[in-house]
């Protein structure tokens, strides 16, 4: 599955869940998902605009491109250095 993520400024994932299990990387800026948290209800998944929340069914946990702690191996091995972290 291919995971990607804009790292909205007014993230409505983040805004709909009931646990607070979306914050903010004040480091990397990304939107994380705290495991301990997320209860499994899916509703971030359904406000996302652009389908980029995505949600483990085996693991019941919602999931999410979180820049790889600030360097995203994405961008590291895009063979055209089409991707860029700003």
């Amino acid at each position: 599955m291919q995971i990607t993520c804009l790292q909205c400024v007014e993230a409505a994932c983040a805004k709909v869940c009931p646990a607070g299990a979306l914050v903010r990387n004040e480091e990397t800026g990304a939107i994380e998902v705290l495991a301990n948290r997320c209860v499994g209800c899916g509703l971030c998944e359904a406000a996302c605009p652009f389908g980029h929340m995505h949600f483990d069914t085996q693991l019941r946990l919602a999931v999410k491109c979180d820049l790889c702690g600030g360097t995203p191996t994405c961008a590291a091995f895009c063979p055209h250095d089409a991707l860029e972290i700003r």
